[in-house]
C-alpha cells in the first residue's frame, strides 16, 4: 500500500507576528500528519538542519521569528517530504527620536516636541502618547510642561509599540533687559531670561552680541535684546554727554606731574590732536597714547598759550574740539 502523504497545518491561534523590526518575536506551531513517523522539520531552508521529534510528535514550534514570509520543510522517517508555506504581516521600523525646539510665540517662550520616525513607515499608521498620556495622531507636542526625564511612545497600527529615550525640556523666563551706567559716557545692557545668546540693538543700530554703549550726544537711548527665539524687550535710559577732558595747562618740569598734555581719554583709539603756538605754528600732530612735552624740534618752548585741535575720529562721533591750554615752567 500507497503510504498515506504527509500533511502540514497550522495550529488554530498559534501565529503570532513580529511586529517591531528586529525584536524576533514571532513564532507559529504546525500539526503534522500521515506519512510515517518520526517527523522531522527544517526552517526556511530544505538542506537543512532537521530537527526531528519524537516517535509521537506531531506538534512543532516554531519561535523567535522576524516578519515576513518562512517555509517549513517536513521530511517523515521513510524519506517522504511535505512544505508549507506562511507569511507574516511585515514588521515595521520605527526608531523614534525626539526633537526638542524653542519657539517664541506673542514674545514668549514655548517648546516643540517633535518626533521623528524612519522613512521606511507610514505616518497615518502610527499615534503618539506623551509620559503616558492618551495617544494623538499629530507627531508634535507644543508647550509641553517643563521637566527632566520625559518619553513618548510611538504606536503603530500593526500592535508595534516603541518608546524614545528620555529627554528633558527646559524652562525658560521671558526675556528682560536692564539698562544702568557704568562711566561716563558708558552704558551696559543687562539681559535675562529667553534662551540666551543675546543680540542687541541701540536706537535701531545692530550691535550684534555687545552689550556695553558709548554715547555721543544726550539723549535718550533704547537698547533692544533678542534671544535666540526671537524673543525680545526694550528698555530707556536718559544719558547727559560729557566731551573729553581736555587739560587747560601742563608743566613740564621733570617732577612727574603733569609733564606732558594730551587730551585724558581712552574712549576713542583713532584720536589725534595739533598743537600750534601763538603764532599760528604747528608744533606737532600726536595720536592717542601720545602726549606734547613742550618741545620743539627739541627745544624747550616758552611759558605761555598754546592751541590745540582734538579729533575724536570716531564711526559714531566725529566731533572736534578747539580751544588753548597754559605751558607753565
Amino acid at each position: 500500500n500507497e503510504p498515506d502523504p504527509v500533511l502540514i497545518s497550522i495550529v488554530p491561534g498559534s501565529l503570532i507576528p513580529e511586529e517591531c523590526s528586529g525584536e524576533l518575536d514571532g513564532e507559529f506551531s504546525i500539526e503534522i500528519s500521515g506519512g510515517t513517523m518520526p517527523y522531522s522539520v527544517s526552517l526556511d531552508s530544505y538542506d537543512g538542519p532537521y530537527t526531528t521529534g519524537t516517535a509521537t510528535q506531531i506538534l512543532f514550534d516554531f519561535t523567535d521569528l522576524a516578519g515576513g514570509d518562512h517555509t517549513v520543510f517536513v521530511r517523515d522517517a521513510e524519506g517522504c517530504e511535505s512544505e508549507w508555506n506562511i507569511t507574516f504581516p511585515e514588521s515595521v521600523t520605527i526608531n523614534p527620536e525626539v526633537l526638542v525646539e524653542y519657539i517664541c510665540v506673542e514674545n514668549a517662550s514655548e517648546n516643540l516636541i517633535t518626533v521623528l520616525v524612519d522613512d521606511s513607515v507610514d505616518p497615518n499608521e502610527l499615534q503618539y502618547s506623551l509620559n503616558g498620556g492618551p495617544f494623538q495622531a499629530s507627531n508634535i507636542f507644543q508647550n509641553v510642561v517643563p521637566g527632566l526625564d520625559n518619553y513618548i511612545e510611538v504606536s503603530h497600527t500593526n500592535g508595534c509599540t516603541q518608546t524614545t529615550e528620555l529627554f528633558d525640556v527646559g524652562e525658560y523666563l521671558p526675556v528682560a533687559i536692564a539698562l544702568n551706567e557704568t562711566e561716563q559716557n558708558h552704558f551696559t545692557a543687562l539681559a535675562t531670561g529667553g534662551t540666551g545668546d543675546y543680540t542687541f540693538t541701540m536706537n535701531d543700530e545692530d550691535y550684534g552680541s555687545t552689550n556695553t554703549f558709548m554715547i555721543s550726544e544726550s539723549g535718550e537711548y533704547t537698547v533692544t535684546v533678542t534671544d535666540t527665539n526671537g524673543c525680545f524687550a526694550s528698555a530707556s535710559i536718559y544719558l547727559d554727554y560729557f566731551d573729553p577732558c581736555i587739560p587747560n595747562y601742563f608743566t613740564p618740569n621733570g617732577d612727574g606731574v603733569q609733564d606732558g598734555w594730551a587730551p585724558c581719554t581712552d574712549d576713542f583709539p583713532n584720536l589725534e590732536f595739533d598743537i600750534y603756538d601763538r603764532y599760528g605754528r604747528k608744533v606737532g600732530t600726536y595720536h592717542q597714547g601720545q602726549y606734547w612735552d613742550g618741545r620743539y624740534n627739541g627745544k624747550e618752548l616758552p611759558t605761555g598759550d598754546y592751541w590745540y585741535v582734538v579729533r575724536l575720529n570716531s564711526s559714531n562721533n566725529d566731533k572736534e574740539y578747539v580751544g588753548h591750554f597754559t605751558l607753565y615752567r
